[in-house]
């Protein structure tokens, strides 16, 4: 493999480090433009963490009230998908061979 080849395989290795939960990647990501196409591996353990270390009900006496702190984090979430699926790309067009490919290719599963 090519000085260069490695370099950038160094480069892919460090932003996709899973140390300090993939803090170059969001890092990156937090400071980018869109349009662009985020690894959405990330989306459902984010909202899993989220579900998983906050309670949906805080209890205070005598009844328990919704937990907006939670509510907040899954919309922010959420929210950051939404947006990055309503960007449209600017000077894209459909490639027709690609199309007729995806067309013929079958479902997995």
């Amino acid at each position: 493999m090519s000085k260069k080849s490695l370099a950038d395989f160094k480069k892919i290795q460090d932003v996709f480090a899973t140390s300090r939960n993939y803090k170059s990647y969001r890092d990156i990501l937090a400071a980018s433009t869109p349009p662009l196409v985020p690894h959405i591996g990330l989306v459902p353990k984010d909202l899993f963490a989220i579900e998983e270390t906050n309670s949906t009900f805080v209890a205070t006496t005598g009844s328990q009230l919704v937990n907006w702190d939670k509510m907040r984090l899954l919309h922010s979430t959420l929210s950051r998908i939404h947006r990055w699926q309503h960007i449209h790309y600017k000077n894209l067009q459909p490639d027709d061979h690609i199309l007729n490919y995806l067309k013929q290719v079958a479902p997995v599963g």
